[in-house]
């Protein structure tokens, strides 16, 4: 306990707590200790009273302003209510803990497992359908291609995967087995055939779906199957796995037909193009595309990665989920042609609906995103990094690449003018942008001096406060202030002939600055005229002095 004004301590209470709060009395302190809240005199520490409250540990815990409620959250899915004076509570469903999902096979509707239910979602509005009550806690969840089963694992009461109806929750079989847990489960495109991979030992169990009997058990992995698919016609599993192997399985025989190596770390995701011919393959820090058929590596793709992957239904695009980003590829090229927002804390699964409209995404913060399809912007050049937005990380980016020839396919592709150099002109290009976001008047790229030094330094400035100690990030701040010192020796020049420049903003904007450039000494007046030729306003400037009086403080007002 710290004196909140001096900062120094002021007592130590021996306990452990997951979580804790004051009572707004000042005078009792509520502390989470697994599934127990234990209330501790504030002053001495002593323990006052300890209540059960959940069944594992409470992650949070909260008090009404009035003190008259208590509000307690735990790591089992519920949320309690708590009658500060009489101790009593009520149980609130609904508390959200996404762990695993899957998409229906109509596209309809999004499954995500919590606790000891599955929660139904629609995906054409976000709106929430029903929730299915498994009766224990499960994890890992799989529809069957035909829509009617939902498989998940459960753990409470032994190692055991449950399938349910998928409409109705209804208990239809459980698979039961000895051995370790569950990491990975899928169905075969008949339905006839559930095949689940272990966390540990790397067992493949395969089983009939339809009776729920184990058929037989595959066992080269020698550490966690990740991840299991099938090939589009069914006849082949593929499982990718923590010893870093991507491994062919032909479904009828059990047999091993081809492994794959070549990744540097664990095998996290897999997808298979609709048509068979092309199988994705990633995790956290790198995206493979192989040809199945005979095992050969096709392309290795730079600047993204596959935690999460998934084709769409025409086969022309792969969505693959990175930290905080999600990349739309080029499913033939593997070219990125756009990068979403994603979430913060990266992208643990990912869906096409069936008619390529919507993209489902599950979060590792428990986040359920749809995004429309039709509805994304096209990117702009200026948006050198593909993230969605223009900002300082794209300024870097050209900065970093000054000077250099740039393909056209390239990525980041700093070439924002498309001329194949990154010069001056792409850097103009991407501040112009970063200006206009900014509500600041455009710089021009029309003359060398047109480029508005001072913010040019703001930006700059701006980039230094971000405290990005990154290689590549200090090379571009560097190649920008190299550039910044060469405009204000350009800007010093005299211009080799008096011009008046195009205004900024634009002519409709409420205010606007009129720029000019001065080959010798001059008496300026500028006239404005209107469509039919009558004068509007003059502007008498005086004498001004040779030089370019672009910038926002020495243009015309």
């Amino acid at each position: 306990m710290w004196n909140a004004k001096t900062g120094k301590q002021t007592r130590t209470i021996e306990e452990w707590s997951d979580s804790l709060t004051y009572f707004p009395d000042g005078k009792t302190i509520g502390v989470g200790q697994g599934g127990t809240i234990v209330l501790l005199n504030a002053n001495t520490g002593d323990v006052l009273q300890g209540l059960p409250a959940h069944k594992d540990g409470i992650h949070s815990l909260i008090f009404s302003l009035d003190g008259s409620t208590a509000v307690s959250s735990s790591w089992d899915g519920t949320t309690r209510l708590w009658d500060v004076e009489t101790l009593s509570f009520i149980t609130v469903e609904g508390h959200f803990n996404f762990h695993r999902s899957a998409l229906s096979p109509n596209g309809k509707t999004v499954a995500v497992v919590n606790a000891a239910n599955i929660f139904l979602y629609n995906t054409l509005n976000g709106q929430f359908n029903k929730v299915l009550d498994v009766g224990r806690r499960g994890g890992v969840l799989a529809y069957s291609p035909d829509g009617g089963t939902l498989a998940i694992e459960t753990w409470e009461d032994g190692r055991q995967i449950h399938l349910l109806n998928a409409r109705t929750g209804k208990l239809k079989r459980s698979l039961r087995w000895e051995g370790d847990g569950v990491r990975s489960i899928a169905f075969s495109p008949d339905s006839k055939t559930l095949v689940s991979g272990s966390w540990g030992d790397g067992a493949i169990r395969v089983w009939n779906a339809k009776n729920g009997k184990l058929q037989y058990t595959l066992s080269e992995h020698t550490e966690s199957v990740e991840i299991l698919v099938f090939s589009p016609d069914g006849k082949t599993l593929v499982s990718g796995g923590g010893d870093r192997t991507i491994r062919f399985w032909n479904l009828q025989t059990g047999q091993l037909q081809r492994t794959l190596e070549g990744h540097r770390y664990w095998v996290q995701s897999l997808a298979f193009s609709p048509n068979g011919n092309t199988l994705a393959s990633g995790n956290g820090g790198e995206l493979h595309l192989w040809n199945p058929r005979n095992g050969q590596l096709k392309q290795t793709i730079e600047g993204a990665r596959g935690e999460a992957l998934a084709f769409s239904k025409d086969g022309q695009t792969l969505a693959a989920g990175r930290y905080r980003v999600i990349h739309l590829l080029n499913a033939r090229t593997g070219e990125i042609q756009r990068a979403l927002s994603g979430p913060p804390e990266g992208t643990g699964w990912l869906a096409f609906t069936p008619d390529g409209n919507t993209l489902v995404s599950r979060g590792f913060d428990q986040t359920i995103l749809l995004w429309d399809m039709n509805g994304l912007p096209k990117p702009i050049p200026e948006d050198v990094n593909l993230d969605g937005v223009v900002n300082m990380y794209d300024l870097i980016d050209v900065a970093h690449y000054f000077g250099q020839s740039v393909a056209d396919d390239a990525h980041p592709n700093p070439d924002v003018t498309g001329d194949g150099v990154v010069d001056r002109q792409d850097v103009l290009r991407v501040i112009t942008l970063l200006e206009a976001a900014a509500g600041a008047p455009p710089v021009s790229s029309q003359t060398p001096g047109t480029l508005a030094t001072e913010r040019l330094q703001r930006w700059i400035n701006n980039a230094k406060q971000l405290g990005n100690t990154d290689e590549a990030f200090q090379k571009g701040i560097k190649v920008l202030e190299e550039l910044l010192a060469t405009l204000r020796t350009e800007t010093m020049a005299t211009p080799a002939k008096t011009t008046l420049l195009p205004n900024y903003p634009n002519p409709f904007n409420p205010e606007t600055w009129i720029p000019y450039q001065l080959a010798k000494p001059a008496n300026v007046t500028i006239t404005i005229y209107d469509a039919k030729g009558s004068v509007v306003r003059t502007l008498v400037l005086g004498h001004q002095l040779e030089g370019y009086y672009t910038e926002q403080q020495r243009a015309a007002y």
